[in-house]
């Protein structure tokens, strides 16, 4: 195969397969200058939006106003809240032995309930919109709850056809930070998030009124809410006692046999064998 660049164009066997924009020091400065500035409007859009939105939901999130009760308890019980996003995939792997050995409850978020269940986990609660949750998620047994901007939603007859009796939380916000309100409002005293904002540029990345929704809703939770990952790096499988104790073994043999071939280290073994030898004696001597 022949690949020839021209410019900006890539040719391969004489067929353009790419275009891209040739860049030098000058424009990646400029561009990541851009970016910055982006981002620092990013966040004073922040202010002004979480503002609105804690003037506008003071309520449910001083009072709780609004947010279901849930049929499952969670109080006294860790939460998981499972997103479909952000290396979801590893770290719900590697919290399905800390899920079962806490009677952890699954929340599964829209596409994160049947995350979920591919991984054998049942969740105990499905949070999302009428479209978001699928016929398996319905009918996995789990508590349902649907998330509207409107009361008047129209999924019922599905619900009704899949025998789920689903509740309905009213509000403009994310399911996935809904879910965290679900389960901070319901007593909750750990929420474990998997598919969150891995930092601060993929947070701003939404839409601005997203953003401030997501922004408040932590604070709500306040030290509640711990990130997948950190649980993960703390319930990493613990190193075993036996290879410490064979490496303490071999250190001792090690230390005897370099004491044993030194003129003290017989006399020593000399001494220690003849005790030896007495008190296999005075032993034999007791059953004599």
């Amino acid at each position: 195969d022949t690949v020839r660049v021209e410019g900006s164009r890539i040719f391969k066997d004489g067929v353009l397969v790419a275009q891209g924009v040739a860049q030098d020091d000058a424009t990646v400065t400029q561009q990541l200058g851009a970016a910055e500035q982006g981002l620092s409007t990013r966040l004073e859009s922040l202010t002004a939006n979480a503002s609105d939105h804690l003037e506008r939901e003071r309520a449910m999130l001083l009072e709780g106003a609004r947010v279901p009760r849930l049929a499952r308890r969670l109080r006294g019980r860790p939460v998981v809240v499972v997103q479909r996003a952000h290396d979801w995939q590893q770290d719900l792997r590697g919290l399905r032995k800390w899920i079962r050995d806490h009677d952890a409850v699954v929340i599964g978020v829209s596409g994160g309930a049947d995350a979920a269940l591919d991984l054998g986990l049942k969740p105990g609660v499905v949070v999302g919109g009428v479209d978001d949750l699928s016929d398996r998620a319905l009918r996995s047994g789990a508590q349902v709850v649907v998330t509207t901007s409107s009361p008047t939603h129209g999924g019922h007859e599905r619900f009704e056809k899949a025998g789920v009796d689903a509740v309905t939380f009213v509000d403009t916000g994310s399911p996935g930070d809904l879910a965290i309100l679900l389960a901070d409002s319901n007593e909750a005293p750990v929420i474990v998030e998997v598919g969150g904002a891995p930092n601060l540029v993929a947070f701003l990345e939404r839409g601005s009124a997203e953003v401030a929704s997501t922004f408040v809703t932590r604070l709500r939770a306040g030290r509640r809410l711990v990130d997948a990952k950190a649980v993960g790096h703390l319930v990493a499988t613990p190193l075993s006692v036996w290879p410490v104790l064979l490496v303490l073994i071999a250190g001792i043999a090690a230390v005897v046999v370099a004491v044993a071939t030194t003129p003290a280290g017989q006399d020593w073994w000399n001494d220690l064998s003849g005790q030896l030898s007495d008190a296999r004696s005075w032993i034999e001597g007791l059953f004599s």
